[in-house]
């Protein structure tokens, strides 16, 4: 059975100088996400996606940051009716290294 899996990562980059509360620098965490899909759901999950962009209403947006609360709520409740597996991976940078 063939299967498409997709997969991006979220967080600043490096690790020497992480941000707290006093000072600035990279975000604490480093995250790395997937969707692991089937062809055929495939596309049922864009034409899924292309209608939460439309209720959303936003021309353009690239990132969750780019949303309110509201509009990532909808969006997570419509993303969780695919058939379709999410994968997460959270690491906190201080413990890497």
């Amino acid at each position: 059975m063939k299967f498409n899996v997709y997969i991006d990562e979220s967080g600043e980059a490096g690790i020497s100088k992480i941000r707290d509360a006093d000072t600035g620098g990279a975000s604490p965490y480093f995250v790395m996400a997937a969707v692991v899909c089937q062809p055929t759901a495939e596309v049922y999950a864009k034409n899924v996606f292309q209608d939460a962009r439309d209720v959303i209403g936003k021309k353009k947006w690239k990132h969750a940051t780019e949303l309110g609360h509201r509009q990532k709520v909808y969006l997570a409740r419509e993303l969780n009716r695919l058939p379709v597996r999410f994968f997460a991976v959270v690491s906190r940078k201080k413990n890497i290294g």
